[in-house]
C-alpha cells in the first residue's frame, strides 16, 4: 500500500460513519447502503484506468464499512465486560510531559511462546495498566531487536518476507511482534531489547469530565474546553467537545485525537468498549462529496487527490467542535470525557530501548529472576487509597453499593461492594433469611410465600446473593429482595519497615521484594513501596515461586524504581457487618421459571 493510501485510510476509517447511497447522497443513515455499495462498485468496474479503480474501491470500501458498522451497533447489546480504569494514568500523573516521560521510558516487552515452537510472540507492558493507553497522541515504531548474542535483527513488516535465518517480524497498526526461527536451528538466541522511535504530541492541557447518565443536555466547561453530554441510551453516550482556540499548526496528521470517552455501570467498573462513531454531518458532506467528485473521474489524477487529501486536512484545522458516540459492552450509568486541548502541543521524538523479559507469575524454580526497572514511576494516588484502611464502620456503610445482574436465564445474583478499598476474601455461608417479591396488577409488591431453601444461596466470599429463577413460578416472578446480607469488616493493622531493617521472611533484592509465605501467608498481608524521596513506587510485575511439591514458597513482587522502605498491612480480624438492603430486580431477557412442572422456553 503507498504512502498516499495509508494516510487516505487512515483519515477516513475512523471518521466515517454515516450516509447513504452515493446516487442520491442524503446525509442521514439509511437501510438501503448495502445497495448502495454495490451500485457504487459496479459504476467503478465501468471504469478503464486501473490505478483510478483502486484509488476509488478504498474510498468506499471505508466508507461503507465504517457505514455498516454504525449500522448494526445500535442493535447490539452485550453482557458486561469490563476493563481496568482508564484514568488512572491521568490520576497518578495528571502532568501530560511526566506522563508521555513515565510511559515511554516504562514500556517493557514480555516474550511468550507463539503459535508454534518455532515462534516467539513479544508483547509491550504499560507501566500502569493492561487496558490503559497515554492520554496523548503519539506514533510508535519498533524497527529492530537485540539478541543475548549480540545480534541485531531488522523488523520486517512485509509477513511474506522469509529473511534467512532469524526472523523479526512487526505490524505498523499494532505492538504485535513474532520473532521467528528456522526450524533446524539448534541454538536459538533470546531478545534482550527492542528498539523503537516514537513521537508525541503533548497537548497544552488534559482534563477529564464526569456526568451521570442523568446529565443529558448539560454542559461542562474549563479553560478552553467545553463538554456537552448530548445523550446517553442504555449502553452508549454521545458527546460534544468544542475548543474555543483553533488546533496547533504544529500538530501532526495522526495526532488530531481530541478527547476519549469512557463509561461505568452500576458496579462503578468501567465497561469495555463496543463500538464508536465520532463525525458529524458537516464532515460526513465533505467525505460524501470527495467521493461523489472521484467517480466523477475518467483517469486517474494525483494532483486531484492530492487536493482531496488538503481539503480533509483542511477540514480538521478549521475544526473546534467533535462528536462521538460511543457504545460500550454493558449499561452505562456514569461518563467520563478525556478531553485534550491540542491548541498548544509539544512534539517530542524519543528513541525507545525497551528490556525483554520473560514473565510467569507462577514459577516453578526458587531462583529469582531479575527484571530490572526501566524507570521510576511514582503513584500519586495510592496514599489517598492506603489511608482508606481506617476507614470507620459508618463510612463503610456509606459506602456500601449493591447492584443486580441478570447472568442467565436461570440465574440472577445481587451483588455488594462492600466500600471497604481491599480485597479481602474470607470464606464462610450464612443462613440469613432473605424475602423475595412479586409485583402485582397495580405494581405493588406482594411477599412470596414457601420459597424452597435452595433457591437461592448467600456467599460471603463473594458477597453477592445468587436464586435460581426455575425454583420460582410464573405467577411468582421475583421483583423485589430484601433482607439482611453479611458482609465483611476488616482490623487492619499496618507496619513500616526500613530497607534495611526488614523482618524475617521480607528481604530486598534490586527493586524487587521478596515475601516468605511461610511468615507472610498472602491472605493475610499486602505489601506497598516507597522510594528515598518518601514517595510510592508503581509495581511493575509480581511473580509466585513454587517449591519442589509445587507449593508457592515466597513471592516476588517488583517496582518501578529502587524501594528504601516498604509499608505492610495485615488483616489482623474480620469482623461482620449486617448491612439491611431493599433491592428492585431484573429479569433476563428470556427467563427461565418452573410452570406447572414444566420448565419455560427460556430453559431450553
Amino acid at each position: 500500500m503507498t504512502t498516499r493510501r495509508i494516510a487516505l485510510t487512515i483519515l477516513l476509517i475512523p471518521a466515517l460513519s454515516l450516509g447513504a447511497g452515493w446516487a442520491s447522497w442524503p446525509y442521514l443513515f439509511e437501510e438501503n447502503i448495502d445497495e448502495a455499495r454495490v451500485a457504487a462498485l459496479e459504476h467503478v468496474d465501468t471504469l478503464r484506468d486501473e490505478q483510478l479503480k483502486a484509488e476509488i474501491r478504498e474510498q468506499i470500501s471505508s466508507l461503507f464499512y465504517m457505514k455498516n458498522q454504525a449500522r448494526s451497533l445500535s442493535g447490539r447489546s452485550y453482557r458486561a465486560r469490563y476493563i481496568d480504569d482508564p484514568t488512572v494514568i491521568l490520576r497518578q500523573i495528571p502532568d501530560p510531559h511526566e506522563q508521555a516521560r513515565a510511559w515511554l521510558e516504562g514500556t517493557f516487552f514480555d516474550s511468550r511462546p507463539g503459535v508454534d515452537d518455532a515462534v516467539l510472540a513479544l508483547s509491550s507492558h504499560s507501566p500502569l495498566s493492561r487496558d490503559s493507553e497515554p492520554q496523548f497522541p503519539y506514533s510508535l515504531e519498533w524497527h529492530s531487536a537485540t539478541l543475548d548474542n549480540g545480534q541485531v535483527l531488522e523488523a520486517a513488516y512485509d509477513v511474506s518476507i522469509r529473511p534467512e535465518g532469524i526472523g523479526l517480524h512487526a505490524s505498523r497498526y499494532s505492538n504485535r511482534i513474532e520473532l521467528i526461527y528456522p526450524k533446524d536451528l539448534e541454538s536459538r538466541p533470546a531478545p534482550v531489547t527492542m528498539h523503537g522511535e516514537a513521537k508525541s504530541a503533548i497537548p497544552h492541557r488534559i482534563m477529564l469530565f464526569r456526568f451521570s447518565k442523568y446529565d443529558a443536555g448539560i454542559t461542562q466547561r474549563d479553560g478552553n474546553l467545553s463538554v456537552k453530554l448530548l445523550s446517553v441510551g442504555e449502553n452508549y453516550a454521545e458527546i460534544e467537545v468544542t475548543n474555543r482556540l483553533l488546533p496547533a499548526e504544529s500538530l501532526p496528521d495522526w495526532a488530531h485525537k481530541p478527547f476519549e470517552i469512557h463509561a461505568q455501570d452500576q458496579t462503578n467498573r468501567y465497561l469495555a468498549l463496543l463500538g464508536s462513531i465520532k463525525v458529524d454531518r458537516a464532515e460526513m458532506r465533505l467525505y460524501e462529496r470527495q467521493l461523489q467528485a472521484a467517480l466523477r473521474q475518467k483517469s486517474y489524477s494525483e494532483s486531484f487527490f492530492n487536493e482531496q487529501r488538503s481539503e480533509r486536512l483542511a477540514f480538521k484545522r478549521n475544526q473546534r467542535k467533535y462528536y462521538g458516540k460511543i457504545y460500550f459492552k454493558g449499561q452505562v450509568d456514569s461518563i467520563s470525557v478525556i478531553a485534550l486541548d491540542l491548541s498548544e502541543v509539544t512534539i517530542w521524538e524519543h528513541t525507545l530501548a525497551a528490556p525483554v523479559y520473560q514473565l510467569e507469575s507462577q514459577v516453578k524454580s526458587l531462583d529469582l529472576r531479575r527484571y530490572p526497572a526501566p524507570t521510576i514511576i511514582h503513584d500519586a494516588s495510592l496514599e489517598s487509597y492506603l489511608s482508606d484502611y481506617n476507614i470507620s464502620e459508618e463510612e463503610q456503610r456509606q459506602r456500601i453499593k449493591l447492584y443486580q445482574h441478570a447472568e442467565s436465564s436461570r440465574t440472577a445474583s445481587i451483588q455488594f461492594d462492600n466500600g471497604a478499598p481491599f480485597n479481602w476474601y474470607v470464606g464462610g455461608s450464612s443462613s440469613n433469611r432473605i424475602n423475595f417479591y412479586s409485583r402485582n396488577e397495580s405494581g405493588a409488591r406482594e411477599l412470596i410465600e414457601g420459597i424452597d431453601k435452595y433457591a437461592f444461596r448467600i456467599s460471603i466470599l463473594n458477597q453477592n446473593i445468587r436464586y435460581n429463577l426455575p425454583s420460582f413460578s410464573t405467577n411468582q416472578r421475583p421483583a423485589f429482595a430484601s433482607g439482611t446480607m453479611p458482609l465483611v469488616r476488616p482490623v487492619v493493622k499496618r507496619f513500616e519497615y526500613a530497607a534495611g531493617l526488614l523482618p524475617e521472611h521480607l528481604e530486598l533484592k534490586d527493586n524487587a521484594l521478596l515475601i516468605g509465605l511461610h511468615g507472610f501467608p498472602e491472605k493475610r498481608w499486602r505489601f506497598y513501596a516507597k522510594d528515598a524521596d518518601g514517595k510510592y513506587l508503581v509495581r511493575m510485575f509480581d511473580a509466585t515461586h513454587l517449591g519442589d511439591d509445587s507449593k508457592p514458597v515466597y513471592k516476588a513482587l517488583y517496582f518501578y524504581g529502587q524501594p528504601a522502605s516498604i509499608d505492610a498491612y495485615l488483616l489482623s480480624a474480620i469482623h461482620r457487618l449486617d448491612y439491611d438492603f431493599d433491592i428492585e430486580l431484573r429479569e433476563p431477557e428470556y427467563p427461565c421459571y418452573a410452570s406447572a412442572g414444566i420448565n419455560m422456553g427460556g430453559c431450553l
